[in-house]
């Protein structure tokens, strides 16, 4: 395994840069893409040196479970989600931890793996998902104190390379007829270049991390990643299918977050969002997709939706936040009034919204008005995420791990 060479984006906050920088790795077509420069080491390295992190072998970090430490909810945690009351992070070395008592201590799960955990999503108490680096994908039927492995990295290689294969074949066997569900915009020359840059990710092993999990109920779910990655499951994740034909990124952008914009008029919506400004909508819940113009060439790591106002905010670096009032048709932009990077947010029980980022940021805006008020942590260490608990509590993850703060906190 290659080491993966890291940029900090605060090495870089003197020039104005508005995408995540690719490194050309020898011997594969830039459209193959290379090692992304994910979220988690995002975060991890925004108040550090550039530097060289060696990874571990794939097959030892998917077979090695993680370690119990008493410093693990002190150390790199990337999510939060409610299960229930319950409260489950994830984060680096495979560490998940869950709390039922709003966050005033933490329990450390079973893991059996020991890669870098980006995202969790819970359906209901007892079921939920985690993925994260090397392709893992982990899931729980006990509300996050147990966790098995249902797929990784080498497995997705596997189906993507599989059905980029099955892609080149349909044309020639069908009279050139596609079946539903891919995109109208692909053509026999982006199968095949699909299928080379399928090749190319068998041959290069779990390398690509996955950046984001959905579930609509306990069955049909969707996972989103680097490069392109995109697979959905309808069995509740003991088999996945590769679906990157149903957008047109023949780039292979990341995808970084699945937005759920369940609307008045659109129950089954999902924003898409990532890397070079991309935005795809979903109205049938994640079979089709749409691209939206977007209003930023630079790269979005998330986005939130209030249904109380119908509004879809959707955020990333140098403090770009944008809105829509009807899904992403038409944007307006929100003055953070900071070019600090935005990683998450969240609707709060009174009604406002908190977002969260580097260097310790925070930034309150009023549902009505949309004025924002950024303001840093003391310590201006990086917040990957903010999650509001059944009582009103809001939990931020971050570089130190975990944090508990009032929702009622002073300006």
């Amino acid at each position: 395994m290659y080491s993966i060479i890291t940029k900090p984006l605060s090495a870089l906050a003197s020039r104005r840069v508005d995408f995540i920088p690719r490194v050309k790795k020898p011997g594969i077509p830039f459209s193959g893409l290379l090692r992304p420069l994910a979220k988690a080491l995002c975060i991890a390295t925004l108040t550090c040196a550039p530097a060289v992190y060696a990874a571990e072998p794939s097959s030892q970090i998917l077979s090695i479970p993680s370690e119990t430490s008493p410093l693990a909810q002190h150390s790199l945690l990337l999510d939060t989600a409610n299960a229930g009351s319950r409260q489950v992070s994830v984060g680096q070395f495979g560490h998940i931890l869950y709390s039922d008592d709003d966050g005033s201590s933490w329990t450390q799960a079973k893991v059996p793996v020991s890669s870098t955990l980006t995202a969790v999503y819970f359906v209901d108490e007892q079921s939920g998902w985690a993925v994260g680096h090397e392709g893992v994908v982990l899931a729980t039927t006990d509300g996050g104190v147990n966790w098995t492995q249902q797929l990784n990295g080498l497995d997705i290689n596997e189906l993507g390379l599989k059905h980029a294969q099955e892609l080149l074949s349909y044309p020639a066997s069908n009279n050139g007829q596609l079946p539903p569900g891919i995109h109208p915009d692909l053509s026999a020359e982006d199968f095949e270049m699909l299928e080379m840059d399928a090749a190319d990710f068998a041959a290069e092993g779990a390398s690509r991390p996955l950046m984001d999990v959905w579930f609509k109920n306990k069955n049909e779910g969707m996972i989103v990643g680097a490069y392109g990655l995109i697979l959905r499951t309808n069995d509740g994740g003991n088999s996945w299918a590769p679906v990157f034909d149903t957008i047109y990124n023949i780039d292979n952008y990341h995808y970084y977050s699945i937005v759920p914009a369940p609307g008045p008029q659109h129950s089954d919506a999902l924003i898409l969002v990532g890397e070079a400004g991309l935005l795809q909508r979903s109205l049938d819940n994640g079979l089709t997709w749409e691209a939206l113009e977007s209003p930023y060439e630079g790269t979005f790591f998330g986005g939130l939706y209030n249904p109380a106002s119908n509004d879809l905010l959707v955020y990333g670096l140098r403090g770009n936040l944008y809105r829509s009032s009807d899904l992403g048709t038409h944007w307006q932009t929100i003055n953070s009034k900071t070019t600090a990077t935005i990683f998450d947010g969240s609707v709060l029980n009174d009604g406002s919204i908190l977002l969260v980022g580097s260097a310790g940021l925070q930034i309150s805006i009023d549902s009505k008005s949309f004025a924002a008020k950024p303001g840093f942590s003391p310590q201006r260490t990086p917040y990957s995420a903010v999650t509001v608990s059944e009582s009103g509590k809001v939990l931020l993850t971050g570089l130190r791990g975990l944090e508990v703060m009032s929702e009622q906190r002073s300006q």
